[in-house]
């Protein structure tokens, strides 16, 4: 007579072990590559923002003769503009996070391309959205009568020139100009 086998189903050890770190791999892929794309796509958000924000600018000065908003060496809010060209207040003129924009115009801050450094608070000196729980995180500032050089600003002989710079979550900073 033939011996029969008897053969056992199931996974032996090994082959669990290689699903479950092929699993775990997949898993550590998403997690660390899911927040890193929600924070480009709230950045770009943020950019798209900020040139809204310059046609706005452009749309006030072109209905007001070529004047800007603002005066150079007056610091003021940008709430009017921001209601008037933006829809600030009805909710559309938001940070992705959800706050609204604090517009600020001609603060004595010069954003460097890591953050903003001496933007006008007593006690701070380094303005980073990326810090923790940071308030301030959704500010824009506004500079009449300069450019940008670089991620930097600088005077610029045209009072009615302005710079635009805000910075983003993952650390770096926009700085257009008109």
């Amino acid at each position: 007579m033939k011996a029969s086998r008897e053969f056992k189903l199931g996974f032996t050890i090994i082959e669990v072990t290689l699903v479950l770190a092929i699993a775990g791999l997949i898993f550590l892929m998403v997690f660390v590559a899911l927040p890193a794309l929600q924070r480009s796509q709230r950045d770009t958000q943020r950019k798209n923002d900020i040139a809204r924000l310059m046609s706005a600018i452009n749309s006030y000065k072109s209905n007001n003769r070529g004047k800007i908003l603002w005066r150079v060496g007056v610091t003021a809010s940008g709430d009017s503009l921001a209601n008037k060209y933006l829809n600030k207040d009805k909710g559309e003129w938001i940070d992705p996070t959800g706050k609204t924009y604090n517009i600020s115009v001609n603060n004595a801050s010069v954003m460097t391309g890591k953050g903003i450094e001496g933007w006008g608070h007593p006690g701070y000196h380094h303005y980073d959205r990326r810090a923790d729980g940071h308030e301030k995180s959704n500010f824009i500032f506004v500079f009449i009568g300069y450019k940008c050089r670089g991620a930097n600003v600088t005077r610029d002989t045209n009072d009615n020139s302005y710079t635009i710079q805000y910075a983003l979550e993952s650390g770096d900073s926009v700085c257009i100009d008109d």
